[in-house]
């Protein structure tokens, strides 16, 4: 059989699927995995029997490819297995993948990347992955029961598309959303804040103004008891004087009598 060299198809892939991904399927086939090339196939106008995103791998060597598929085939009979993934909302879902070699002469081509001659037409995703039996009657059965699953895989992975893209519309909205009542919440609470630190700064300014009032005018209250003051000290100093002339006159009289 033809296959191309040291590359393998991973398909039935969710959409958004990255190249990390890519390479956590294959390393649970391998603990050898040296990779020169990942190309995620995302085109959306695809025949209806092939998966709508798909990966093609390019390895370094036919053994790693070899060791790839043959390991797939040992542990999934059935060629399909189940993987977790999480898509961009972070739900976990159940998504059905294949792994398989890529044969040059199938009728679906590949990206165009993948082309090495122009004889072998662009490397293509393979719909029906190699089965390893000698009963050919039984093979065509089965390849015919496992297409009608796949294409139902592929229907359900479509309808999973539209959901994940149309939750993805509406969740940049819904985060806008959401963001708007926030800002505009803690708009309020600064605003209620600030009209409270006003209304405070007012009281204070007001008590500090009628102080600063009351102060002015106990200093001009000082100021004339001071003046008042002077005033007095100068005629009790008078009156002091005019009392010692007196008294003077007084003894001078009473010594005279005497």
């Amino acid at each position: 059989m033809n296959f191309e060299d040291k590359k393998v198809f991973v398909g039935n892939l969710p959409f958004y699927t990255k190249e990390d991904e890519v390479q956590d399927i294959l390393r649970q086939f391998t603990t050898n995995l040296s990779i020169t090339e990942i190309f995620i196939w995302k085109n959306r106008n695809t025949p209806t029997n092939v998966p709508t995103e798909a990966a093609f791998v390019t390895l370094q060597t036919n053994e790693i490819r070899d060791e790839l598929v043959n390991n797939y085939r040992s542990r999934y009979p059935d060629r399909s297995t189940r993987f977790p993934f999480r898509n961009k909302h972070g739900n976990e879902t159940n998504i059905y993948i294949t792994l398989c070699y890529i044969q040059p002469d199938k009728k679906y081509k590949g990206p165009k990347s993948f082309q090495k001659t122009k004889e072998t037409s662009k490397a293509a995703p393979i719909s029906t992955p190699l089965i390893q039996t000698k009963d050919v009657s039984k093979q065509d059965e089965f390849i015919q029961v496992n297409s009608q699953q796949e294409n139902n895989l592929s229907n359900g992975n479509e309808q999973l598309k539209k959901t994940d893209i149309a939750n993805e519309e509406k969740a940049p909205f819904s985060a806008l959303d959401k963001l708007k009542s926030e800002i505009e919440k803690e708009r309020c609470q600064l605003l209620e804040k600030i009209d409270f630190f006003e209304g405070n700064l007012k009281i204070k300014c007001t008590g500090f103004f009628m102080s600063l009032k009351e102060l002015s005018l106990l200093q001009k209250e000082f100021e004339e008891l001071s003046v008042s003051l002077v005033e007095k000290r100068k005629d009790l100093k008078k009156k002091a004087s005019e009392f010692t002339e007196i008294y003077d006159l007084y003894e001078q009289l009473n010594s005279s009598i005497i």
